[in-house]
């Protein structure tokens, strides 16, 4: 029975700190990046000073890359939300560091895509383009053809032409 009351008494206690708990996390900065696409990535942050101007600096954390740089104006809240347009072809590891308005580094977010996994691998997806380019250089190789044989024969017609016109008896002018 003692330890049911005990059990209880901790579980109030847990759920009255719980509030507690919250308010010092939304002290703390965060920082984070989401909705992840092949051209942009959404990054967003709160807890930073408010009203302030930060510097955005998304980079490839393989090669050192800056994949691209933004500045974004925080709330009154200290909060922020942007759509950064990147290039993510290939990338497997990225870092967003948010840089104060004095220079300090604030904070930073790190994404990391499983080894071998990047995004956006495939140059194109859709269906395969070669039955339709087979079949548009088979239809020009074909009107070559039927030009080169036009032409031709367009030449024998005329030499005909010219040989009967000059075999033909022509009348004596007066």
């Amino acid at each position: 029975m003692r330890l049911c009351r005990l059990l209880a008494v901790l579980a109030l206690a847990a759920a009255l700190s719980l509030p507690a708990a919250a308010s010092a996390a939304e002290s703390k900065h965060h920082v984070g990046l989401h909705d992840m696409t092949c051209t942009s990535i959404t990054a967003m942050g709160k807890g930073l000073p408010k009203s302030s101007s930060m510097q955005l600096t998304l980079s490839n954390r393989d090669t050192g890359a800056t994949l691209a740089g933004q500045t974004v104006r925080t709330s009154a809240k200290g909060e922020f939300m942007a759509k950064l347009p990147a290039r993510l072809n290939k990338v497997l590891s990225i870092r967003l560091t948010v840089t104060g308005p004095d220079g300090g580094k604030v904070a930073f977010a790190d994404h990391v895509m499983a080894k071998g996994a990047a995004m956006c691998n495939l140059p194109f997806t859709g269906p395969s383009r070669s039955t339709s380019l087979l079949l548009a250089g088979t239809a020009a190789l074909g009107l070559g053809l039927v030009l080169v044989a036009t032409a031709a024969r367009r030449d024998r017609i005329l030499a005909r032409v010219t040989a009967f016109e000059s075999a033909r008896p022509r009348p004596p002018r007066r």
